[in-house]
């Protein structure tokens, strides 16, 4: 039994209700209609993945640039230059 079937539902394997329509229809594309198929999917994929990367990249930018701010107002109050 594959790894897959253990720890997935066998629903969670596979595409949505409309989608699993759209892959029935591209099983009858000639080989070369599959390659551009897989292209455009494969190109969405990484489209989908790069935002997702940028996004936790702007996230993880803007909390450390939190920090510096809050460590610069401790140091002058530390110093005493500073007020509350």
């Amino acid at each position: 039994m594959p790894l897959d079937d253990l720890v997935f539902d066998i629903q969670e394997q596979g595409p949505s209700n409309d989608l699993s329509l759209q892959f029935e229809a591209v099983r009858q594309f000639t080989d070369s209609e599959k390659q551009t198929v897989s292209e455009l999917l494969e190109g969405m994929i990484l489209k989908d993945e790069a935002r997702s990367w940028d996004s936790a990249r702007a996230e993880a930018a803007a909390a450390t640039a939190k920090k510096p701010a809050a460590s610069a107002k401790c140091g002058l109050l530390a110093t005493g230059h500073g007020s509350v």
